[in-house]
């Protein structure tokens, strides 16, 4: 990481707990970003007064400045030249709508927002595109709402960003 970058943790119920940097002295040793796996895995110098388990949620500014959201699916402590380091990987957020289930759904020359709008329904997420892309039928039987999203990024030839 040549330039300077910030990590924030978040606990289980997204409170901020800390804010991690690479500048010197800092122990945020590494970080690896895979937008298309939708994963991160980062390196912290082992600290005992900084606490992360799993379940709780690491997040920074993109390079587009946008916020992204991991959550801490496993850590593991590794030896490292300066001792103990801990790595962790987080997987992003969006990921929650894989336990999200469309049952049935169907609207008739529906436009996007309104199918985004009905298969986010119930969950925490929010569409924030009031742009017209036309009108679709859309029949969404027993799918993730993840899929669902896909398959209206597929209709309309829509690039979305969680």
């Amino acid at each position: 990481m040549a330039s300077e970058f910030t990590l924030y943790a978040f606990d289980r119920s997204e409170q901020l707990i800390a804010t991690l940097s690479n500048q010197t002295g800092a122990n945020l040793l590494s970080v690896v970003h895979s937008e298309q796996l939708n994963t991160l895995s980062v390196t912290l110098q082992y600290s005992g007064r900084l606490s992360l388990f799993s379940g709780y949620y690491l997040g920074f500014y993109d390079t587009d400045d946008f916020f992204q959201l991991f959550e801490i699916k496993r850590m593991e402590e590794v030896q490292n030249g300066d001792g103990m380091a801990v790595e962790v990987y987080a997987e992003h957020v969006v990921y929650e709508l894989l336990s999200e289930m469309v049952v049935d759904f169907t609207l008739q020359n529906a436009t996007a927002d309104d199918v985004v709008d009905g298969i986010l329904s119930g969950t925490r997420w929010t569409c924030n595109s009031s742009q017209n892309f036309g009108t679709h039928t859309v029949d969404l039987t027993y799918k993730n709402a993840l899929s669902c999203l896909n398959q209206v990024q597929e209709m309309w030839g829509l690039c979305y960003r969680p």
